[in-house]
């Protein structure tokens, strides 16, 4: 039996996209939305600007300062990065955009917070992007 919890799905349809949240005991998720299985998506693998999605990440002390992409993503109603997060070991910071913010976000950590974290960031049209520092 596969840990499903926080891998993300998307609607082949409507493009509603859900995270799982808790193990469920199957094999694979088997949910549904417009009739259709939804689908797993993998972090950067769409092809699309690498330099609009990739988080950039740096560490000031016990805080994390995200920028998505080396150069500005769109925040529009039509694409934008709907929200940044940053994941540890059993834990997880997220932060949810609008269209009217920058593309970035301040997380504070423990200051005792010395582990690998994955920083993602979700875009409507692009999906999932990720970086491990």
């Amino acid at each position: 039996m596969k840990n499903h919890v926080r891998e993300l799905y998307k609607c082949p349809k409507c493009n509603l996209a859900v995270e799982i949240a808790s193990a469920c005991g199957c094999e694979e998720p088997c949910m549904r939305c417009c009739g259709e299985k939804l689908v797993p998506v993998k972090a950067n693998t769409v092809d699309a600007a690498l330099e609009k999605h990739v988080p950039h990440v740096e560490r000031v002390d016990d805080k994390l300062i995200v920028q998505i992409g080396s150069e500005p993503h769109p925040m529009t109603g039509a694409h934008h990065i709907v929200w940044i997060e940053v994941v540890g070991g059993a834990w997880s910071l997220r932060k949810y955009l609008t269209e009217d913010e920058k593309p970035c976000g301040e997380f504070k950590l423990c200051c005792s917070c010395k582990e690998k974290v994955k920083v993602r960031a979700y875009c409507n049209l692009h999906g999932l992007w990720e970086k491990e520092i």
